[in-house]
């Protein structure tokens, strides 16, 4: 894990994001899986500060650790 430091911290502050589909249905399959990498690629560009430590996908959740912006 890395260390995010400021004026104000520095100490490793990770944020553990998961969703599931509804009804858990499979539908993170055939490209939408990929699909969700690029997106979350791309919103990474817009806030520079975060850092994606994992991302795991299965056909109906996702698993998201990051660390959070400053």
């Amino acid at each position: 894990m890395t260390y995010q430091k400021a004026a104000h911290m520095g100490s490793p502050t990770p944020c553990y994001i998961g969703w599931v589909t509804r009804y858990r249905r499979k539908i993170l399959a055939n490209g939408v899986a990929h699909s969700l990498r690029v997106v979350l690629q791309e919103v990474r560009k817009f806030y520079l500060d975060w850092f994606i430590e994992e991302l795991g996908m299965e056909a109906h959740h996702v698993h998201l650790h990051r660390v959070p912006p400053k």
